[in-house]
């Protein structure tokens, strides 16, 4: 009886659970239908790849090559021991050497043969005596930058939200009869601050604290950077990432506003105290214009479930003697103007800093490390404190930049 019972009892909660268990199953039976997208691009591994170029007023000119890696494990693999030449269209030859880092070459060629029109193109032939060559590109003249600036906007894409930032722009006014095709090169300067200023340096050999305030001569075996402290303030400069280009060939004259470059968000610490920009504008042919778009294309559309899947751009070199053999990268010729602005922070309220460091007390009697860097955390002047913290928080060429002042400051 109390078994008929208990099934009476649950009998209530076995019939709506078939539904439950409807869904589980179902779930799962879609679930397995689902299969995780893997491209298969291992047809673009240990292909070689060559990146050059020949830019007017530049001191040299470099050239890049390196073997392909596997999407999954990206690295660089340089090729070493080629054999590169630079050849224009009178038959003037210019032979590159290897320099110290590895796949990279380099060549100066004399401003009378870096003519407007002139054009190049490039030999390669590797230590295995595979011979390559590019197309030939031609020197065409930049316009000047008609103008850089930046506007405070939001900024959104697939996956980030940004609420505030700066977003940096370019106008382009060129002469009607200047090439129509153009690309954009940046490289930033900003400066960051350690967070904490050397007060005081403890040395435990001596058993004492030296503060820079004293003479240096009485503690000879610490050293302090004069005539204070110089570590505090440092500057980075560095090439931005991104593609950036535009054309005009649609439009009726050769100008476009608005052309967007980088985008630096509210959160950054580039934008706390100063930061620069310097924006270079480079003249196109128009094959070299539709290289770069199409990798800016790709480079924005792929990895969503509906947009381009991954590829390579087509390059203008081929093997001499293979001509079906895939080969990446590209040869172009040009010629630059360039623009510098400045941002003088911080953009709003200063964000945090590169650093995260947390300030602990300091023990003279306890400390286990023979030099110390201090720092006073009492704001009365009759009374100091100090206190301790990493290397790094002292420090600002511990980071990435340097404490030389770049000149244009």
């Amino acid at each position: 009886m109390l078994v008929n019972r208990a099934k009476k009892y649950l009998k209530g909660f076995i019939r709506p659970g078939k539904y439950i268990l409807y869904v589980f199953f179902a779930s799962i039976v879609f679930a397995a239908c689902i299969e995780k997208f893997d491209p298969n691009l291992s047809d673009y591994d240990n292909l070689l790849v060559i990146q050059g170029s020949i830019i007017k007023n530049d001191s040299l000119q470099t050239v890049e090559i390196s073997r392909s890696s596997p999407m999954k494990d990206p690295q660089i693999i340089p090729v070493t021991g080629c054999y590169v030449v630079a050849e224009d269209k009178l038959g003037n030859e210019f032979v590159y050497r290897e320099s110290n880092k590895s796949g990279e070459y380099y060549v100066h060629i004399p401003e009378e043969y870096m003519n407007y029109n002139s054009e190049f193109r490039l030999h390669v032939v590797t230590s295995d005596k595979k011979r390559y060559v590019s197309d030939y590109d031609a020197i065409l003249e930049s316009s000047p930058i008609d103008s850089i600036y930046f506007e405070e906007s939001s900024y959104q894409s697939s996956s980030e939200y940004f609420p505030n930032g700066l977003q940096f722009f370019a106008d382009l006014k060129a002469p009607d009869e200047n090439t129509k095709n153009y690309r954009w090169l940046l490289q930033e300067t900003y400066e960051y601050h350690s967070p904490y200023t050397i007060g005081a340096i403890y040395a435990k050999h001596l058993d004492s604290i030296f503060s820079p305030y004293a003479a240096a001569e009485n503690f000879p075996e610490v050293k302090i950077p004069a005539p204070l402290d110089t570590l505090t303030k440092c500057w980075v400069i560095s090439n931005v990432k991104g593609l950036y280009s535009a054309s005009t060939q649609n439009l009726m004259t050769n100008q476009k506003k608005k052309i967007p470059l980088n985008y630096i968000d509210e959160t950054n610490p580039k934008l706390n105290i100063r930061y620069s920009l310097l924006v270079k504008q480079y003249a196109l042919t128009e094959s070299s214009y539709e290289y770069w778009n199409r990798n800016k294309v790709e480079s924005s559309e792929s990895g969503g479930l509906y947009q381009t899947q991954p590829s390579q751009s087509k390059s203008n070199f081929r093997n001499t003697e293979d001509p079906d053999e895939v080969v990446l990268g590209y040869f172009y010729a040009s010629s630059y103007t360039e623009k510098r602005i400045f941002y003088d922070g911080p953009f709003h309220v200063p964000s945090y800093s590169f650093y995260h460091c947390r300030p602990d007390t300091f023990d003279v009697l306890f400390h286990d490390r023979d030099f110390v860097k201090l720092f006073d955390i009492d704001e009365n002047p009759m009374k100091v404190l100090w206190a301790t913290a990493d290397d790094v928080c002292f420090n600002c060429t511990l980071y990435l930049g340097t404490n030389v002042k770049p000149e244009y400051w």
